[in-house]
C-alpha cells in the first residue's frame, strides 16, 4: 500500500478535459454528467474500471454508486458497495488519495471495496477523495486489471482534476435539491397559512350565524332564526367553494371533453350569483348575444371559473357603496367573435383556432392599480381583505387555460375592471365565419 504525500504541480501530458467541460456546458442531466466524468477519467488514465461513490448522510455501512464503467454487472446492479474497511473509507477519513499497487496483501483486498477484487485481478487501484468547499462527498475509484504498469503520482493530479469536477456536479445537484425542497416547504407553508386564514374567516361567519340563530330561538323571533340560517348557509357554500377551488388548483388535469352551450352556462352563473349581488346592492346584468355558443370541455369547470370572476367583481365593492350614484354594477356578456378576430394572447395560445367565444366580466368598482395587476393571479392574494379567499382568480385562470383559453385583465384604478375570457368555439356552424344567424340577444 503506497500513500501519496506530494503531487507534481504540472498537469500530466496528454490529458484533455474537453469532454468533461463540453458536458458541463451542454448537459443539465446529473447522471449524464457523472457518466461522462467517470468514462473520461477511465479512458485518459488508462483504467479498465472506474466508479464514483457517494457518502450519504446517516449511512455508515455502504457507499452509493453514482456512475461506473467496466465493473461487473452484478456490482453495478447493486448500486451500493461496502464502506467499512474499504479503500474509500480510508481515503475519506484521511482526506488524501491512495494507491494500491501490485498483488494485494493481507487486508488490502477488503480495502478494494468488494469481495470480487481477487476474481477481478485488480493490478493497480487509485482512489481520490471528492472534496467540495472542505466537505468530503465520496471518492473517485479507478482500477487497472489488464495493464501491467501501476498508477503513479502523476495520475493522482489527473484524478484530482476529475474528482473536483465530479464534486462540483454533485454539490450543485445537492444545492438544487435543497432549493427545491425549500421551495416546496415554503409553498406548503404558504398554502397552510392561506387556507387557515380562509377557514378562520368562514368560521367567524359560522360563529356569527350560530349566535344570531340562538338569540332568535331564545326570543322566539323567527326572522332572527332565518337570518342566522342564511349566514350559516352562505358560510357552508364558501367552505364548499374553498375545497373545490383547492382541489382544482392542486391537480394538473385534462378537462372532460364534452360539447356544451356556453350561453346556458352564462345563464346558470346569473342564477347562482343573483342573490349575492342583490344582497350587496349590486346591479347584475347578464347577456348572451347568441342562443347557441357551442364549446368543448368541462361545463362545470367553465361555470365555476366564470362564477368566480363574477363573484370577484361583486365583492370588489365596499358595502357602503350601495345606494350611491352611479350604483354598483356588474355585467357579464358572452358572444362569438368573427373568424380571426381574437386578440394576440388567444392566437398565441391556440394558433390553429379560427373562431373564439368572448366572455366579458365588467364592473364599475374601485379598479386595480397597475403595480398589483400581476399579483391578483397568485394563490391567496386578495384585494378584498377578509371578504376574499385569494384563490378564485388563480383557479379561474388555471381552468380557463386548461381549456385552451386565456384571461386578459383591463383595469384602471378608480374606473373599474374588465376581465376578458377567450375560449375556443366548437361546432361546424362556427367555422364558416361571423356570428351565428340564430341570435336572440338573450338578457337576464
Amino acid at each position: 500500500m503506497e500513500p501519496l504525500s506530494s503531487f507534481p504541480s504540472q498537469s500530466p501530458a496528454g490529458f484533455s478535459l474537453h469532454d468533461i467541460f463540453a458536458a458541463l456546458a451542454h448537459s443539465q442531466n446529473f447522471n449524464e454528467l457523472l457518466d461522462v466524468i467517470v468514462t473520461t477519467a477511465a479512458r485518459e488514465m488508462h483504467a479498465d474500471q472506474g466508479s464514483l461513490l457517494l457518502m450519504e448522510a446517516g449511512e455508515q455501512s455502504s457507499l452509493k454508486m453514482l456512475a461506473a464503467v467496466g465493473l461487473p454487472q452484478q456490482i453495478v446492479a447493486r448500486g451500493y458497495v461496502s464502506r467499512r474497511g474499504s479503500i474509500s473509507e480510508h481515503v475519506m477519513r484521511e482526506r488524501r488519495p491512495l494507491i494500491i499497487n501490485g498483488p494485494a496483501r493481507g487486508g488490502d483486498y477488503q480495502m478494494l471495496a468488494d469481495e470480487s477484487a481477487v476474481r477481478r485481478r485488480i493490478h493497480s487501484a487509485l482512489c481520490v477523495p471528492l472534496i467540495w468547499q472542505g466537505d468530503v462527498l465520496g471518492t473517485l475509484n479507478l482500477n487497472r486489471t489488464t495493464r501491467k504498469d501501476f498508477f503513479t503520482e502523476s495520475d493522482v493530479e489527473t484524478g484530482f482534476i476529475v474528482a473536483s469536477q465530479a464534486a462540483m456536479v454533485i454539490a450543485n445537484a445537492r444545492l438544487q435539491t435543497d432549493l427545491a425542497q425549500q421551495q416546496r416547504l415554503a409553498a406548503v407553508g404558504q398554502a397552510v397559512a392561506g387556507i387557515s386564514h380562509c377557514v378562520k374567516n368562514i368560521l367567524t361567519g359560522v360563529g356569527g350565524g350560530i349566535a344570531v340563530t340562538e338569540i332568535g330561538l331564545e326570543k322566539n323571533q323567527p326572522e332572527l332564526v332565518l337570518q342566522g340560517f342564511g349566514v350559516l348557509k352562505r358560510s357552508a357554500a364558501m367552505l364548499q367553494n374553498l375545497v373545490l377551488d383547492m382541489l382544482d388548483f392542486s391537480r394538473e388535469r385534462v378537462p372532460v371533453s364534452e360539447r356544451f352551450n356556453l350561453a346556458d352556462v352564462v345563464a346558470q352563473v346569473h342564477d347562482a350569483v343573483e342573490h349575492r349581488a342583490s344582497s350587496r346592492g349590486v346591479e347584475l346584468r347578464v347577456t348572451a348575444e347568441q342562443a347557441q355558443l357551442p364549446a368543448m370541455g368541462d361545463r362545470d369547470q367553465i361555470f365555476r371559473a366564470l362564477m368566480n370572476l363574477v363573484l370577484n367583481a361583486i365583492e370588489s365593492f365596499d358595502q357602503e357603496r350601495a345606494g350611491t350614484a352611479p350604483p354598483p354594477r356588474v355585467r357579464l356578456y358572452a358572444w362569438r367573435l368573427h373568424p380571426n378576430e381574437a386578440p394576440e394572447p388567444a392566437r398565441k395560445r391556440r394558433p390553429e383556432v379560427a373562431v373564439w367565444h368572448h366572455v366579458m366580466v365588467e364592473d364599475n368598482g374601485p379598479g386595480i392599480p397597475p403595480d398589483r395587476q400581476d399579483d391578483i393571479w397568485q394563490m391567496f392574494h386578495s384585494t378584498k381583505g377578509s371578504r376574499g379567499t385569494g384563490i378564485g382568480l388563480a383557479v379561474s385562470r388555471k381552468m380557463i387555460e386548461e381549456h385552451g383559453g386565456c384571461i386578459v385583465l383591463e383595469s384602471e384604478e378608480g374606473s373599474g375592471s374588465i376581465f376578458r375570457v377567450y375560449l375556443p368555439a366548437e361546432g361546424e356552424e362556427t367555422q364558416g365565419g361571423g356570428k351565428s344567424k340564430k341570435t336572440s340577444n338573450m338578457e337576464t
